[in-house]
């Protein structure tokens, strides 16, 4: 299952998280409030994420499934 880095930043900021900070085009940091992890996307909005990074971003925001 591969995801683009776009339509998986957009599917965190519809669930309340927030990008606290940004790092040139390539990471971002998102924070949830009530939730102690941070989850960094790495990549250009067009670049498909990793299969462990997306593992990894699904297990720390609790969302079960991107649409």
């Amino acid at each position: 299952m591969t995801r683009k880095v776009r339509d998986v930043v957009r599917a965190l900021e519809q669930r309340g998280w927030v990008c606290v900070r940004q790092n040139g085009t390539s990471h971002r940091q998102f924070r949830k409030p009530g939730n102690p992890f941070v989850v960094t996307i790495h990549g250009k909005p067009s670049d498909d994420l990793a299969r462990g990074t997306l593992s990894d971003i699904i297990r720390k925001s609790g969302i079960t499934l991107f649409e």
